[in-house]
């Protein structure tokens, strides 16, 4: 039996910064990936976090600009509290 998470977590970057991530990973399959698509995925993303939201479901936001240390520090401090 499946089970629902008791917890979404959602790290969110702007359009800008994710394309220039892509951009440093340089893999092969990423290369047609647009400005545009990335927009829109962003706008789908926050479409989907407000409606789960608006549901009442635990859903904790993270700015993805911040180090690796500081995202799962922030994982950590929300967890255990």
């Amino acid at each position: 039996m499946i089970t629902e998470p008791i917890l979404y977590i959602y790290i969110s970057v702007s359009d800008d910064i994710c394309i220039n991530r892509i951009n440093e990973r340089n893999r092969n399959n990423e290369i047609d990936i647009n400005h545009e698509l990335i927009k829109k995925l962003n706008i789908k993303h926050e479409e989907c976090y407000n409606l789960l939201l608006n549901q009442g479901y635990q859903i904790l936001k993270i700015d993805g600009t911040n180090s690796l240390e500081d995202i799962c520090n922030e994982i950590l401090r929300y967890i255990n509290n």
